[in-house]
Formats: C-alpha cells, sequence, structure tokens
C-alpha cells in the first residue's frame, strides 16, 4: 500500500545554484509530511548532478543525456512517483511555507483536481500565476503589450474598483490576484512553476502534453482538468519565491531559442483549442507588429532601444516561419 503523500518533481537544465537553493528550502519547509523528491536532469553539464548527489543523497536522480523539455521531463518524475499527490516544482523556486496546509485543503475537498500556490518576485512583488484560460485576443493584446496594466498597482487598483464587474468574474479575479486581494478562489489556470496536482487527476487525464517543449504546459493541463470536471483553485496562504526567468535568461543566443519555444508552445496550444486559423492569424499580428516596428525604427534609435528593438525584430521574423 502507498504511503507516500507527496512527490515533489524538479526539473534541472544548468541551474545548479538555484536548484540547490530550492532543494534546501523544499527540505526546511516540507514536514510532518511522507515525501519524495525527483529531479530530472535535462544534460546539465554545470555539475548539478554532482551537487545533488553529494548534497542531496535523499534525492531520487534521473538523468537525461539531453534537454527533452520540460513535458517530457516532468512526465519521467511523475511515472516514477506513487504519491497521492504530485507537486511539480521549478528550480528556480524557494519555499516560504509549508506545504501541510495545502494538502490538508486537497484532502478536505475532493473536487479540486490542482491548487496553485502564491508567486511573488525575490523583491516581494506579487507574480501573477493564476487567470482565466489564454484566448487569441489576450494573445493580440500581448503582442503589443497593451496588459501592461497588470503590472501597476495604481491601475490595478482603478480597474477592481471601477471595471472588475464590468469585465467579468474571470478577469477580475485575475487582477485580484495580482494585487493580492484575493483569497482562496476557484481559477481557469495555475502556474506550473508551483502546481499541485492529485494523483487520481492525472490517472484520468493523461500526463503533460509533451508536444509543448516549455511553455503552455500548465495551462494546456489545467484545461484537461477542468474539461473532466476538475476544479482549480488558487491558494495564496502558502507563499513560494520565484526567481522568472533565471533559469532561462543567459545570453542573448539562448534568449532567441527560449523565445522561440515560447512562440512554438504559443502557436501550438492555439491550433489544439481553436485550429489552424488561430495560428494564421497570430501569424499575422506578428507580420503587423514587425512591421509598425520599422516604421518606429528611427524613433528607437533616438530613444537609445534601437539594439532591442533589432534583437525583438529578429525573433519575431523567426517566429512566422516556424512549423506547428
Amino acid at each position: 500500500m502507498n504511503n507516500i503523500d507527496l512527490a515533489i518533481s524538479i526539473v534541472n537544465h544548468n541551474t545548479k545554484d538555484l536548484l540547490e537553493n530550492c532543494l534546501n528550502s523544499v527540505y526546511q519547509k516540507t514536514k510532518k509530511i511522507k515525501f519524495e523528491v525527483m529531479v530530472v536532469d535535462n544534460g546539465s553539464n554545470d555539475g548539478s548532478t554532482e551537487m545533488i548527489r553529494r548534497k542531496f543523497p535523499q534525492v531520487k536522480l534521473i538523468e537525461n543525456n539531453k534537454n527533452v523539455g520540460f513535458s517530457k521531463a516532468t512526465n519521467r518524475g511523475i511515472e516514477m512517483s506513487t504519491s497521492r499527490y504530485v507537486l511539480l516544482l521549478n528550480s528556480d523556486t524557494i519555499l516560504l511555507d509549508s506545504l501541510n496546509e495545502v494538502l490538508i485543503y486537497a484532502d478536505n475537498n475532493p473536487q479540486v483536481g490542482a491548487i496553485g500556490c502564491k508567486l511573488i518576485y525575490p523583491d516581494g512583488p506579487i507574480q501573477p500565476s493564476a487567470s482565466r484560460f489564454i484566448t487569441l485576443e489576450d494573445e493580440i493584446l500581448r503582442t503589443f503589450r497593451m496588459g501592461q496594466y497588470g503590472k501597476r498597482p495604481e491601475l490595478r487598483d482603478f480597474m477592481i474598483k471601477y471595471f472588475g464587474r464590468l469585465l467579468g468574474e474571470s478577469v477580475n479575479t485575475y487582477l485580484l490576484t495580482c494585487e493580492g486581494k484575493c483569497d482562496i478562489c476557484q481559477v481557469d489556470w495555475v502556474s506550473g512553476a508551483c502546481l499541485l496536482v492529485r494523483r487520481r487527476v492525472i490517472d484520468e487525464i493523461g500526463l503533460l502534453d509533451e508536444n509543448f517543449f516549455a511553455y503552455y504546459e500548465d495551462i494546456d493541463w489545467c484545461r484537461r482538468m477542468r474539461r473532466a470536471g476538475w476544479k482549480i483553485v488558487y491558494y495564496p496562504a502558502v507563499k513560494v519565491v520565484h526567481l522568472t526567468g533565471e533559469s532561462t535568461q543567459q545570453s542573448e543566443k539562448s534568449n532567441i531559442y527560449h523565445s522561440l519555444i515560447h512562440y512554438r508552445s504559443k502557436f501550438y496550444y492555439h491550433k489544439k483549442y481553436e485550429g489552424e486559423l488561430a495560428v494564421i492569424i497570430l501569424k499575422n499580428i506578428i507580420i503587423a507588429k514587425g512591421l509598425l516596428m520599422v516604421f518606429l525604427f528611427p524613433i528607437f534609435c533616438l530613444l537609445g532601444k534601437s539594439k532591442e528593438v533589432l534583437a525583438e525584430f529578429r525573433i519575431l521574423c523567426k517566429s512566422i516561419v516556424l512549423k506547428v
């Protein structure tokens, strides 16, 4: 009979120092729970695996000889586990609170399939980590960076106060979540940076879709859970520091690589749920943005942003020829 409450699955790729901090927090904060930790290493060459063997011999280490992507690596960790719950945890996170409370809540609410904790930036602000499902309209706004209001507290307050009900429950919940004024609430999806999933849910809907190399796999998974009738809950009482981007931001070449992975996942997600036309629309919007950037390039030069604009323009050009 299985007596493990929780399996914590962490995917690592050349983030040795971040991973060490993450594992230290796991063993400090995960008390009174029968748990196991699986680290799936995606071909790291920075000494990550040696560090695990030396400092965390209790960790179940799974080694891939190359970077197979987040989804595939996570699935390997899940398949190795036997626990009642599985926690997906990024290597660039630090637990600030005990996970006991989340498991108690999950046990008392059997209709809840997945739970996401409150993610915060290292300097304290809340990181958006729970929202409605991303629509094609949302992607268009994101392409032109018209969603920046979500990062400004004064605008969020204004939107919540005067337009919350008008915007609809899901958008209002997103704004409240960003502002830290949302208590335990039901949402469409929660971030895979710290995502607790019930074993029964995994048995019912399956593992992560491995067509997502990285990005959007958490949204897709939650969407499949919702379709199967499970609830997704945002649980802000448990806080987790997320050093977002630290595990991927390296050289300019690396940044282009990860940006293209993000675009491919975006195209695949919308193709999966909205069809080929959605991908065509998104690519045309990207072309429109590229043309606008060309038109405004002299202004960007005057503002001293020519290098950043050229780098983004190269990414846009590469993204529109991606095959999904």
